[in-house]
């Protein structure tokens, strides 16, 4: 008797799991499909064994293919004489003029031999013709140095880490990460960050000159070329929420925080940024000179993060060493570079506001204090002091040397008449004569100082 499965009970394709050992020996499947077929079966097998690629399609094409030859099975009897016929055996039958082979599964013996096979085709399991499929082995990564920029800048969020500073990079390719480690002197490297993220890093095409400060800059612009990335325009209400934030540095290695509206592409990787404000969250005395042609720009955004570096750590010098991810430490790509940082974000803010009046022989001055965290709200009188205490050094000016300082912890300060001719004369102070302004902070110091003339 022959009996022939149904369509629907066979697989329409067969996937075969193995260990690709021309590929890091990662696990790979192969798998055979059948193009056509009413069947909506499939056949998984995982096998703990390297093979190649061209070896294991054929084994699934081969198991497909098999799976669907021995969709008939028959069943005979022949006499005891037929002993050495065992199970695994191939048979050659001939019925009705039709002649096929049959791999015997099952026999049972009593006065004759009945066996039951499957049809079998040995063209099944020969090796696939053609060239053999071979994988290529993935290439040796190769990077070069990647530009860096570590940047000393002030709170811009409020939640940062005060004294933290940033790091960035740029690197074409990009590796996947940049690891940053700090050493003292040569010692031992210790991993204090990195970046996952290429930055958007820049120079300036043209010199910057000062603009103002504290309003739209309607009128000045800022040519950049940008090493990768890409710029956008934004609107009014969005750049005042924090949009488009950008670090120009300084020669000296400071940085001036600038924000912009438009930016508006005009040749290959150059832009042009307009709609400034400049010498943003406290950068004023920053933003007070010439930014040359050549200056590195910045655009703040995820890709630019905090190094971990501890408030004792603040102002010691290091070693700073960076390279791509996965290259050993002394590998040609990586850098060093030996760099203290300041901790600006604990920098106080520069006063506004000078006012100066007579107070009989006396001069009183007066102004007004800014902070640098939780200063945007509206809902209070007084902004925060963001300070241990509140305390100012004013120093008064003559011909750019300091012939007194004080020291109070008001915005307010009395420059009597007695002091006033100490200084200056029996005529007391003249008219234009200067003073400076700077709110010290006990962890940081002096702050950028407010200078003035002043006229009472």
């Amino acid at each position: 008797s022959i009996t022939r499965g149904q369509e629907t009970d066979l697989p329409i394709s067969v996937s075969l799991g193995y260990f690709d050992p021309l590929g890091d020996y990662r696990h790979a499947v192969s798998e055979s499909r059948l193009l056509a077929g009413a069947s909506e079966r499939r056949a998984d097998f995982e096998v703990a064994a390297m093979i190649e690629a061209s070896e294991a399609q054929g084994a699934s094409d081969a198991l497909l293919a098999d799976a669907w030859v021995m969709r008939e099975t028959i069943a005979f009897s022949l006499p005891p004489s037929a002993l050495a016929l065992e199970p695994a055996d191939v048979v050659t039958v001939s019925l009705n003029g039709r002649q096929a082979d049959y791999r015997i599964t099952a026999i049972e013996d009593s006065e004759g031999r009945r066996l039951e096979a499957v049809r079998t085709e040995a063209s099944v399991y020969d090796r696939p013709s053609g060239p053999i499929r071979r994988r290529a082995p993935a290439p040796v990564p190769s990077y070069g140095p990647p530009v860096a920029a570590f940047l000393d800048l002030p709170l811009l969020r409020g939640d940062e880490v005060e004294h933290a500073p940033y790091f960035a990079a740029f690197a074409r390719p990009w590796p996947g990460t940049v690891a940053l480690y700090r050493s003292v002197s040569g010692g031992a490297q210790t991993r204090v960050g990195g970046a996952s993220a290429p930055a958007t890093l820049g120079a300036l095409t043209e010199d910057l000159s000062p603009g103002p400060i504290g309003r739209w800059d309607r009128g000045g612009t800022v040519a950049v070329r940008l090493a990768g990335g890409a710029l956008q325009s934004r609107t009014e209400i969005d750049v005042l929420g924090g949009a488009n934030v950008a670090a120009i540095e300084r020669a000296d290695g400071r940085w001036e925080v600038l924000q912009f509206q438009a930016a508006n592409l005009f040749g290959a990787s150059l832009y042009r940024l307009t709609g400034l404000l400049r010498g943003q969250a406290g950068t004023e005395a920053e933003a007070d000179s010439v930014h040359l042609a050549g200056a590195r720009i910045v655009f703040l955004g995820p890709a630019v993060s905090q190094i971990d570096l501890s408030l004792d750590q603040r102002g010691l010098p290091y070693d700073w060493l960076f390279g791509p991810e996965g290259l050993s430490l002394g590998d040609p790509a990586f850098q060093t570079r030996t760099l203290s940082f300041q901790g600006i974000g604990l920098r106080p803010y520069r006063p506004a506001h000078l006012k100066a009046e007579q107070s009989g022989d006396d001069i009183r001055l007066t102004w007004i204090r800014r902070t640098r965290r939780g200063g945007d709200g509206w809902g209070s009188s007084e902004p925060p002091l963001s300070e241990e205490s509140e305390r100012y050094e004013v120093d008064v000016l003559s011909g750019g040397s300091v012939l007194r300082t004080y020291t109070t912890n008001a915005p307010t300060l009395l420059y009597p008449l007695s002091d006033q001719q100490a200084d200056f004369g029996p005529s007391g102070a003249p008219a234009g004569f200067q003073v400076s302004i700077a709110q010290v902070s006990a962890t940081f110091g002096r702050g950028p100082a407010l200078t003035a003339a002043v006229s009472a």
